[in-house]
């Protein structure tokens, strides 16, 4: 497999930082990548304009964004805000090079193929990650549905700042600091308070809104659900005044209650690290698995189970990512 030749728009982000370290633990088969930024961002007065960042721990070069940037890539990650991914995908579309969206934002591009935790078809050359509570429970989903004939699930997200990038980490740490301090609160991301409360609704200056991502979560998990047979969640989707990782709540009912033998079996994947204590943020972070808690009977619903899981919601979707284009180039002859 020769050495690819790829580039990251959006290297800054937090999404970008981790996709430097999956690239690096996926050994993924590439020169060292081209990091672009867009003129606004880089702060370039012209497009021979260069920029000094910090990436995977060492200073590095950021070129600003334009046509010439692209020659001879293979892939192009964008890993930047929505804006930014979609201004160079107006670009890089016509070049017939692999983009892979780490904003989510170009799912409803033509062509365009939601992955997670699978690989997706090598003729796509657009791929959109999914939103890691999407990948996590079409996972848990699947699996489940080896056991039985599931006739109901319904699950709540806890959705942390760092799915806002480094603004939503800033405004959370500044309003739990003001807030103790007794000061008016920063609410420039959010448009709401979220320190130390727990929000079904941002406010309505606050870009994307839950019902927004709410909805979103809804169309990947479908997109990730394909031919199988396990029923479409009811979703909720909150905003949690947590710093890192994602955090699901999972309800599922059967037909009929499956042997718990028959549960335990279903639930055994290396995507998936199960243990006897319910996981919490802390054992998520820098972890690819999903940290899973012990499956519980419903005291009140024949064949109702509930699960809790944890994941690296940075992790998951850089991983997503690179592992995604690594199946897509290897496959291309």
């Amino acid at each position: 497999m020769p050495p690819f030749r790829i580039a990251i728009v959006g290297a800054t982000s937090l999404r970008g930082k981790e996709l430097a370290t999956a690239l690096r633990e996926r050994r993924f088969p590439a020169l060292p990548p081209r990091l672009l930024q867009l003129p606004a961002a880089a702060g370039a007065a012209s497009p021979e304009e260069r920029a000094l960042i910090a990436f995977d721990d060492e200073a590095a070069v950021a070129e600003t964004f334009n046509r010439d940037a692209l020659d001879g890539l293979d892939a192009l990650f964008l890993a930047g805000a929505a804006a930014a991914a979609q201004s160079a995908w107006q670009v890089a579309e016509p070049l017939g090079l692999l983009v892979v969206d780490l904003s989510s934002s170009l799912e409803a591009t033509p062509g365009a193929a939601v992955v997670g935790l699978e690989p997706f078809a090598a003729s796509t050359r657009l791929a959109v990650v999914a939103h890691p509570a999407a990948q996590a429970l079409a996972l848990l989903l699947g699996l489940l549905g080896r056991a039985g004939r599931l006739e109901l699930a319904a699950a709540t997200v806890y959705e942390p700042a760092s799915e806002r990038d480094l603004a939503g980490l800033r405004e959370l740490e500044q309003q739990s600091l003001r807030l103790l301090a007794a000061q008016s609160l920063p609410q420039r991301v959010y448009d709401a308070q979220v320190a130390f409360n727990l929000r079904a609704a941002l406010g309505s200056d606050a870009e994307p809104s839950l019902a927004t991502l709410r909805e979103r979560l809804a169309r990947q998990l479908a997109a990730l659900r394909a031919a199988d047979a396990w029923p479409l969640p009811a979703l909720e989707l909150l905003q949690a005044p947590l710093f890192h990782a994602t955090v699901i709540s999972l309800f599922v009912r059967y037909a009929a209650p499956p042997p718990p033998a028959a549960l335990q079996a279903a639930l055994a994947s290396p995507w998936l690290a199960a243990g006897p204590d319910f996981p919490d943020v802390v054992a998520a972070a820098g972890e690819d698995a999903i940290q899973l808690g012990p499956l519980r009977p419903d005291a009140s619903v024949a064949g109702g189970f509930w699960l809790f899981a944890t994941l690296d919601n940075l992790r998951r979707a850089a991983f997503s990512a690179v592992d995604a284009a690594q199946a897509a180039l290897s496959r291309r002859p």
